[in-house]
């Protein structure tokens, strides 16, 4: 994962000989994208409907991550007090989120679904994630190598 306020670089497009540079700058975190926030009736529906059906799984849910931990176990990976730690602290935060009002949980799933990476570019504009490749500025010009490096402004938030 990349941390906030690392050094990126944020480019359209490269072929063999070109690359298409939107510019450098840093990476400001995931954020929703412009335009997203506005749910529908039905996007909210389907949140809260798909919320309410994990809640109802119950214990069952949680099966899969023990025989995943037990797995681990076996393979001497991981000891049992760190498994049952890991399990612990899972169901824990299951029955924190499960605590939380519908709303709340629907807000914050919705938000998740639309976040982006935001590039904020040195020039003042910002890029996001689904416009661009991108990564850390470090190793840059070495993937660049000898192709032609082009500056080309960033796209209009869409």
């Amino acid at each position: 994962m990349t941390e906030i306020g690392t050094r990126v670089f944020a480019v359209r497009d490269a072929d063999e000989t070109t690359v298409h540079l939107f510019g450098r700058g840093v990476y400001a975190g995931d954020h929703p994208r412009p335009g997203s926030d506005n749910f529908s009736e039905a996007q909210l529906a389907a949140a809260e409907a798909l919320l309410a059906k994990s809640d109802g799984d119950g214990p069952e849910d949680m099966e899969w991550l023990a025989k995943h931990w037990e797995a681990r176990v076996a393979a001497g990976e991981k000891t049992r007090e760190e498994a049952d730690e890991i399990l612990a602290k899972a169901r824990e935060h299951r029955e924190a989120e499960m605590a939380k009002p519908m709303e709340e949980r629907v807000a914050k799933l919705l938000r998740a679904v639309v976040s982006n990476p935001r590039i904020d570019l040195d020039n003042g504009t910002t890029v996001w994630g689904f416009q661009c490749w991108w990564g850390p500025e470090d190793g840059f010009e070495k993937w660049v190598g000898d192709r032609e490096l082009i500056e080309v402004p960033a796209p209009e938030a869409t």
